[in-house]
């Protein structure tokens, strides 16, 4: 991945310029910040993690579900579409209302923690149809509903930090590398060849630039080395939170 932009307001209108000649650009642009927005909110979801440390929690249920807030909406023949797959909830409550601490010391940094993981489930992009068009295909609601699609994957990858995480009581907001390592290195592996194999099923069925989405961000998603990525596009981030080795 390059660089990052965060595309798009309810007040403007992306020119996909003459011949639809930047819908492949936009579509790199828009999976690199999926892939920021992701790590964002899995770093979170770990520093949660550590303020969790029973065994019941461990153990709970993790889905993801539909997102019920977003940051904008759209216009014209622009739609909106969030960065995340869905909302992440364990048990029946959204994870950041699980951000939570009966030390006065730390009440700040976890509120804190927990405004920032409901803002990366509301963030959306206003874009043009063709994106939400390519992202219902990966999300299993086209033509041929593929055995794994976005929301699914995302939540047994959070499934997958929560049960494995190493929990610490005596140090809370302390991060298990490995466990948001193996995480992400996951997602980041099958998310591309979900988005290519998406990419094939629209070229069959001749949606030809819904089809050039789906291969830019299958492409886009090839991450080789998750801590280099973690460390160039989320570096205040990764800096601030202490990390487990």
């Amino acid at each position: 991945m390059s660089r990052a932009k965060n595309y798009g307001t309810s007040e403007q209108v992306v020119d996909m310029g003459k011949g639809r000649c930047k819908l492949v650009p936009y579509a790199q642009e828009v999976a690199i910040h999926r892939g920021q927005i992701v790590c964002e909110a899995m770093m979170h979801m770990a520093a949660i993690r550590s303020l969790r440390s029973s065994s019941a929690e461990r153990n709970a249920q993790v889905k993801c579900i539909k997102a019920h807030s977003q940051t904008s909406s759209a216009t014209q023949s622009q739609q909106a579409a969030h960065l995340l797959p869905g909302q992440i909830v364990v048990g029946s409550m959204p994870i950041w209302e699980l951000a939570t601490t009966t030390r006065p010391e730390l009440a700040g940094e976890v509120e804190r923690l927990k405004q920032q993981t409901q803002q990366c489930f509301a963030w959306t992009n206003v874009l043009p149809a063709e994106y939400n068009r390519a992202d219902t295909e990966a999300e299993g609601k086209g033509g041929e509903a593929p055995a794994e699609a976005l929301k699914p994957l995302f939540g047994a990858v959070v499934q997958d930090l929560w049960r494995n995480a190493r929990v610490n009581p005596a140090s809370p907001l302390v991060l298990d590398r490995v466990a948001v390592y193996a995480a992400l290195e996951r997602w980041f592996s099958e998310i591309s060849r979900i988005y290519r194999e998406a990419s094939r099923r629209k070229a069959e069925r001749g949606r030809a630039d819904e089809a050039s989405v789906l291969e830019s961000y299958g492409e886009s998603f090839r991450v080789a080395n998750v801590g280099r990525f973690l460390q160039a596009r989320t570096p205040q981030l990764y800096q601030r939170y202490e990390w487990q080795s």
